[in-house]
């Protein structure tokens, strides 16, 4: 367990750079809705939308989508978005399976607490505001609260982690063989989740 949440502050830039953070920012409208569900969790049109949209937008400004090809371009992200968090879903099953309800609790705090040192300061430098109670308000009509937004790093945090000290993988892969050894390794261990708990796409975005 030290193991795996010492490396939580290494994860922040592994998310990061995926843009979930910067796209969980993102404004939306209409009522969320289920679009697949894995075990008993859901994954629901708010989790998908904002991200999808906001890679939208940033590649709209950096004029590198061709107007005819908005629409292939947003279903392969709508698909990318919900395949990765079924894996996410996935681990996080077989993370509460195998580790005592005491000490999941123990990783989900210092994750959260991860989120509240490093995440809250960014996103109010972001949206200008002065306190964490404003951007609560800020997000609370959008399509995922700043608690929705907390529970996804969480998760993703984990489920990161989990894949990295679960896995036969090199600590710091340094050269390609050792990458593709690493996600080879990564991909096994989801495929074999894949088998051991239900995946079911619930509707189409």
């Amino acid at each position: 367990m030290r193991r795996l949440t010492t490396r939580l502050g290494l994860l922040v830039a592994t998310i990061l750079c995926q843009s979930l953070a910067s796209a969980e920012d993102a404004v939306g409208a209409g009522e969320p809705k289920v679009l697949a569900s894995v075990g008993d969790e859901l994954i629901l049109e708010r989790d998908v939308v904002p991200f999808v949209d906001q890679v939208i937008l940033d590649f709209e400004q950096s004029k590198k989508i061709p107007v005819d090809q908005h629409d292939n371009i947003r279903k392969k992200l709508t698909e990318g978005r919900i395949n990765h968090l079924i894996e996410i879903k996935l681990v996080m099953l077989d993370v509460r399976k195998q580790i005592p309800s005491e000490q999941f609790n123990k990783i989900k705090t210092a994750a959260g607490e991860e989120f509240e040192r490093k995440e809250i300061p960014k996103k109010l430098r972001k949206q200008g505001l002065q306190s964490r109670d404003e951007l609560v308000a800020s997000t609370a009509n959008g399509p995922m609260s700043l608690d929705n937004q907390k529970q996804s790093y969480i998760e993703n945090a984990i489920a990161l982690s989990w894949i990295a000290t679960h896995t036969p993988q090199h600590p710091r892969p340094t050269t390609e063989l050792e990458r593709v050894r690493n996600k080879m390794a990564g991909r096994y261990y989801l495929k074999q989740l894949r088998e051991q708990y239900p995946v079911n796409m619930l509707a189409d975005e």
